[in-house]
C-alpha cells in the first residue's frame, strides 16, 4: 500500500478512522488527525511546486478552518560570531 492511499482510507476530513486506534492511549488523537488532514489538504491542493511562505499560509488557512487557532511564523534574529 502507497502512502498516498494509506492516507486516503483517512477520508476528506480526517475522521474516518475514531472508531478505529492505531495506538493505544493516543494523546491528542482528534487533533492530531485533524492537523494531518489539513495537511493532506493543502498538498493535494497545491502539491509542491510552491514555496514554503505560501504553503505555510496554505496550511495556516486549512488549521483555522479546522477550529485552530494558529499563530504565523515569528522572525527571529539570528547572530553568528565567527572567531
Amino acid at each position: 500500500m502507497t502512502p498516498r492511499s494509506n492516507l486516503a482510507k483517512f477520508g476528506a476530513q480526517g475522521g474516518n478512522m475514531q472508531n478505529k486506534k492505531l495506538v493505544k492511549d493516543f494523546l491528542y488523537e482528534n487533533e492530531s488527525y485533524a492537523i494531518v488532514s489539513a495537511a493532506r489538504e493543502v498538498w493535494q491542493e497545491l502539491g509542491g511546486g510552491f514555496k514554503e511562505k505560501i504553503a505555510d499560509k496554505a496550511f495556516s488557512l486549512a488549521l483555522r478552518k479546522r477550529g485552530f487557532k494558529v499563530e504565523d511564523q515569528k522572525k527571529i534574529n539570528v547572530f553568528l560570531i565567527i572567531i
